[in-house]
């Protein structure tokens, strides 16, 4: 081990800021694809059950106040003719997929670019002798590391899955707006 022989507090700090960035870096990228995925997908998952369900009782309590029984058992019958009919394209999922395995990719170099950046500083300073005290360096940032990685937890799972971003009246009337917009076309395409 090579003895220190210079001392800049300056230096010093600017390596804990550096290795600071690095650390958050990495584990909010870790903390993402690992966890926080898989917590939106429920939540998103939750929400569009949500408003599936609410519009979908609507819908049927509508239809029962409108429609004379024959007329609901014919409509039930219709729609779910045109439901067995309906395909996604495969394509979709991997195309979606691919963007996704792209913005990893990109991720994974960001932090690589950020680990040689940090590694290349300190061997730097290492080599030019430079009294830096890394294991303190080291701590500080594990301190500061623990109270990002609690907030991030604590906020995603008291927060972010209790707040309901899909307004499920809204997408009731935009739905029926959309429905009343493709009546008016039909009807003027039959006239």
């Amino acid at each position: 081990m090579l003895a220190c022989l210079f001392r800049s507090p300056s230096l010093n700090q600017m390596l804990k800021v550096f290795m600071q960035i690095f650390f958050v870096v990495t584990f909010l990228s870790l903390f993402f694809f690992l966890y926080v995925v898989k917590v939106e997908k429920t939540i998103f998952q939750e929400q569009i059950n949500l408003v599936v369900d609410r519009l979908y009782d609507k819908l049927q309590a509508d239809v029962n106040v409108i429609l004379p029984a024959n007329m609901q058992t014919q409509l039930k019958q219709e729609v779910l003719a045109y439901l067995n009919t309906v395909t996604f394209p495969p394509h979709t999922y991997d195309s979606i997929q691919r963007q996704n395995d792209e913005v990893i990719e990109r991720t994974q170099n960001v932090v690589i670019v950020f680990a040689t950046l940090v590694g290349t500083c300190w061997l730097a300073v290492y080599l030019l002798r430079f009294c830096v005290d890394f294991r303190r360096h080291l701590g500080e940032n594990a301190v500061v590391l623990g109270a990002v990685a609690l907030t991030e937890y604590l906020f995603l799972n008291l927060v972010t899955r209790q707040y309901i971003a899909a307004n499920p009246n809204h997408i009731q009337l935009y739905f029926a707006q959309r429905v009343q917009a493709y009546a008016q076309a039909q009807k003027q395409k039959t006239t």
